[in-house]
Order: structure tokens, then sequence, then C-alpha cells
């Protein structure tokens, strides 16, 4: 796998989502930013008690893959605001039809 492919932001959004999700119990979406034209990046966020959005990014902790609250992780997002906000299961069908692997999910 590699890394540099330009939808490695599509992976960490779920991942980090879905981990915020199950370990911390709080409401998570995805945001998508325009970067150029026809290019988008995606972000995990979740919703913290005082009902702000935080970004969040993927690490590994010594063990294993984990998630936490991060800024912006993509230097061209920084200045910009997201266009869109999806759910992750939103999220995981468009990419799924995108990417053309929804037979695989």
């Amino acid at each position: 796998m590699n890394i540099a492919n330009k939808t490695w932001c599509v992976p960490s959004s779920l991942f980090c989502a879905w981990v915020y999700a199950i370990k911390e119990k709080r409401p998570v979406r995805i945001a998508i930013f325009n970067l150029s034209e026809g290019v988008d990046h995606a972000q995990a966020q979740v919703q913290d008690e005082d009902g702000n959005w935080q970004y969040l990014t993927e690490f590994w902790n010594g063990e294993c893959m984990a998630a936490m609250l991060y800024g912006k992780n993509h230097p061209e997002t920084k200045g910009k605001e997201p266009y869109r906000y999806v759910g992750l299961i939103e999220f995981l069908q468009e990419q799924g039809n995108a990417l053309d692997i929804m037979n695989l999910l």
C-alpha cells in the first residue's frame, strides 16, 4: 500500500471517526475541504463535551494505531473551512461508490 495515494485521507478519516465513536462514545463526522478544482480533503471530527467540533488524526501508540485530537492535518486546509460535513456511514457509502469498491465492503 502506498500512503502517498491521493485517497489516504479517506481511510484515515474513517478510522479516526470510528475509533472515537467506539472509544469515546462521542458524535463524529467527516469534514470535507476543497483544495483545488476536483480535489477534496477529508478529516474526521469529534464533538466535545462543550458541543465544539475538534479535528482528529491517527498515530501509532506503540502497540496499535489510535486516534487523537489534532489540528487540521493538511497544509492546504489552513485558513479554510470545510464546505461540507457528512456522517461516518454516509461517507463510507459515498467513498465506496466513488472508489468502485462497494462490492468489497
